[in-house]
């Protein structure tokens, strides 16, 4: 009876032993798991080696931080290019899975040093294109969209704008998975587009979509395509503009007439052809977009125009912008002053970033709905199937394009 006592007692401290043991472990979780919350991505790609239970509480934390980012490099200030930007990727906060880069000529094709593998005994140094220079530094399931012109405009991490005119310099917008929002790039060759076919066959046929051969999901799905073509102007553009327009009837298309474009899977292939383009698709995606000509000029005209993308009542804590404008605008065509565009741009939305360039010809239309009235893509469709080819391909002008992601970014 003794013996059953003893036994009985010993069992029952070895249970609240264990019992003990998991609730410090958990304990120790959950402090994990704070601290994990305030690290940036890098580190917390570091942390989920730990062990199995850190990779799991990484995870968490990674689900859980839906913020858009963005990197810049400005060749006017006195670090390097690689500098800058490995920089501010340290301390991204949110994994990028798509990454829309935006990167002058001067540079695009300029090469950059790089560090010499960690494993190598060699100390040669190596160089990179910028192209490969940043697909280096996310992470390697990121895919990479690159536009090469001209200049750029882009936005630094205190929330500058920037018109970086004739100058080495590169923007990059970085998007993280969002829910119920899908992003997809995709390519074409204009050998393969057929004058004679339907134009709704033409769409299905001649635009390779990437990871399947069209954008998946139903039509009414894309929100906005960013849509870049080379420097050879022809009337089979022009007819495919409308004839894309026409297909994705609740899409606003915007781009221009680029120097360079080419996209990067995370398998490391690269894919160049006539034109390509990124399509944001999703109900709650929203998109307004503005023209303007060659005849808005002065500060009022500008601003009496882009009030037309607030008056749309989008959220710009959760919104980003695009700015693509005719290289012979800029701070020649405003006497002189830098940053005149982009900053009437600030004015209007001083949380919003912006992206873009300056190319040779502009791609995009007036849309701009009142989303705080429940307007619906009934007007956009109006306005497609009444759009001339001259409503969609420009000179001299800026399209300003501004896309909110309400549901899917958390703050």
């Amino acid at each position: 009876m003794e013996s059953t006592t003893v036994t009985a007692k010993c069992s029952s401290a070895i249970v609240l032993d264990c019992s003990s043991a998991v609730d410090k472990a958990m304990n120790l979780l959950e402090i994990v798991s704070a601290i994990l919350k305030h690290l940036p991505m890098k580190d917390l790609q570091r942390m989920a080696l730990v062990c199995k239970n850190w990779n799991v509480a990484v995870k968490q934390v990674k689900k859980s931080r839906c913020q858009l980012s963005w990197l810049l490099y400005n060749g006017s200030l006195p670090s390097n290019v690689t500098e800058q930007l490995n920089h501010v990727t340290q301390l991204l906060a949110s994994e990028p899975v798509m990454a829309l880069l935006f990167a002058s000529s001067i540079l695009y094709d300029k090469p950059l040093a790089a560090p010499s593998p960690k494993n190598s005994a060699s100390s040669t140094q190596h160089t990179v294109s910028i192209v490969g220079f940043v697909q280096n530094i996310l992470p390697p399931a990121c895919k990479l969209f690159t536009v090469a012109a001209d200049g750029i405009i882009g936005t630094s991490v205190t929330n500058e704008l920037y018109e970086m005119e004739s100058l080495p310099s590169a923007s990059c917008f970085l998007m993280p998975k969002l829910l119920d929002i899908e992003v997809f790039t995709f390519k074409y060759d204009l050998q393969n587009y057929s004058d004679e076919a339907e134009s709704y066959e033409a769409i299905q046929n001649f635009v390779r979509f990437d990871p399947a051969t069209l954008i998946p999901g139903h039509t009414e799905d894309v929100k906005l395509i960013l849509w870049f073509l080379g420097n050879t102007y022809n009337s089979e553009e022009k007819k495919l503009g409308l004839d894309m327009l026409k297909h994705y009837h609740c899409a606003v298309i915007a781009g221009g007439f680029v120097d360079r474009f080419a996209v990067r899977t995370f398998e490391n292939t690269t894919f160049e052809s006539s034109g390509c383009g990124v399509a944001f698709c999703g109900k709650d995606v929203k998109v307004a977009s503005v023209v303007l000509d060659s005849k808005v000029k002065t500060e009022s005209q500008i601003c009496k125009r882009l009030q037309l993308l607030k008056n749309s009542n989008m959220s710009e804590k959760k919104s980003v912008g695009f700015m693509f404008a005719c290289v012979g605008r800029g701070k020649h065509f405003h006497r002189g002053k830098r940053n005149f565009e982009s900053t009437q741009f600030k004015k209007l939305f001083p949380s919003t970033p912006l992206f873009g360039f300056f190319g040779n010809g502009e791609i995009g239309f007036d849309y701009t709905p009142n989303y705080a009235q429940n307007s619906n893509s009934a007007s956009l469709s109006d306005i497609i199937t009444k759009m001339l080819m001259h409503d969609l391909f420009h000179s001299y002008s800026t399209v300003f394009v501004l896309v909110s992601f309400d549901k899917g970014v958390k703050m």
